[in-house]
C-alpha cells in the first residue's frame, strides 16, 4: 500500500496577511494522531493569486515523492463531494481541482492582501518536508474526458479504513486549465483527452 497525505472537509481559514513583498508558502506541523500539516499561503500583492502546492516528505520509514497537492486522491474528493472542478475564476472554493500542465491538482485562489491556511493530514512521523508554491497562469477552459487508475480509491480505503463509493471512470468534466511549469511526480495514473477547448 502506498501512503499519501490526504484532506478532509472544513478547517481552512482566510485572514489578512501580515507579510510583504511576493506571495509565499510556509507550513506549520501540528502532528497529532493524523499527522496534520497546515499550509500557509500569503498573498501580500495587489492581484489575485492562483497557485498550486508542490510538496513531498520523508516520513518514518516512507518517502512521499514531490507531487502537486490534490493529485493523489482527486477522484476520492470528487466522489465524497469535497472537491469540484474550477469553472469560475472569481469563485474557487478551497480544494477545487483543475488541470495544471495537464495534471489534475488543487488550485487555490488567494485574494490580494489575504492569507489562506489549508490543513492536510497523513504526515505521521514527519522527518523532512520539501515544498514550493507554484504560481499559476490561466490558459483557458474546456471539456475533457478523464480515465484514472481505480487503485486510487482502493489505496485510500486501505490507508484510512473507509469505504468510498468509486467515482465514474471515465468521467467528463468542464474545467479551467493552468500553467505552472512544475508538476512533480504523477502519483495517480490518468489518461486525459481534450473534447473541446476554448481560449
Amino acid at each position: 500500500m502506498k501512503v499519501h497525505p490526504y484532506v478532509k472537509a472544513g478547517n481552512y481559514v482566510f485572514s489578512d496577511t501580515t507579510s510583504s513583498g511576493q506571495a509565499t508558502l510556509s507550513y506549520e506541523y501540528v502532528g497529532g494522531s493524523e499527522g496534520e500539516v497546515r499550509w500557509i499561503i500569503d498573498n501580500p500583492t495587489s492581484s489575485n493569486l492562483y497557485a498550486s502546492i508542490l510538496r513531498g516528505a520523508t516520513l518514518q520509514g516512507y518517502q512521499v515523492p514531490d507531487y502537486l497537492f490534490g493529485d493523489a486522491y482527486a477522484e476520492v474528493y470528487l466522489a465524497n463531494g469535497l472537491s469540484s472542478f474550477v469553472k469560475n475564476l472569481n469563485s474557487i472554493p478551497v480544494y477545487s481541482l483543475a488541470l495544471v500542465d495537464g495534471q489534475v491538482a488543487f488550485v487555490f485562489l488567494v485574494p490580494p492582501g489575504k492569507r489562506l491556511v489549508v490543513p492536510e493530514y497523513g504526515f505521521i512521523g514527519l522527518q523532512e518536508m520539501t515544498y514550493e508554491l507554484v504560481p499559476l497562469t490561466v490558459q483557458g477552459i474546456g471539456w475533457f474526458l478523464v480515465f484514472y487508475d481505480p487503485f486510487e480509491i482502493i489505496n485510500y480505503d486501505m490507508q484510512l479504513g473507509t469505504l468510498v463509493k468509486p467515482y465514474f471512470d471515465p468521467y467528463v468534466t468542464k474545467t479551467y486549465t493552468f500553467y505552472g511549469g512544475k508538476i512533480g511526480y504523477p502519483v495517480t495514473t490518468r489518461k486525459i483527452f481534450t473534447i473541446k477547448k476554448y481560449s
